[in-house]
């Protein structure tokens, strides 16, 4: 395909990005350097005015998820601290975690 690690990692970090966008639309969103490794990534968005309840906000998550394409597996979406996790073909997969107002993502770059 000719996309390096940086392309590959950087497609990736803006995957995720639109998709915590889609769900808190003014949100300020950190893309917090892994000591991991280069292909690891992990965000967090916050949106202080964000007043909706977890479990609005996870099903908001999953919709937003769906509609860019990723698969998505919410059995954990019940738990007093919900969690998915989400995989895109060719860009890569992790867990989502809903904490209202934040959403937090850890994951890892695929095919780098």
């Amino acid at each position: 395909m000719g996309h390096g690690p940086d392309q590959a990692r950087a497609r990736f970090i803006e995957e995720v990005t639109a998709v915590m966008h889609a769900v808190l639309k003014d949100a300020t969103v950190m893309n917090l350097p892994s000591p991991i490794a280069a292909e690891a990534v992990a965000i967090t968005a916050f949106d202080e005015s964000e007043t909706r309840p977890v479990q609005e906000l996870v099903d908001a998550l999953i919709d937003a998820l769906r509609t860019a394409g990723w698969s998505v597996d919410a059995r954990q979406r019940g738990e007093a601290e919900p969690s998915l996790y989400a995989a895109k073909l060719d860009v890569g997969g992790g867990s989502f975690a809903v904490q209202s107002p934040a959403i937090s993502f850890s994951g890892v770059v695929d095919g780098v």
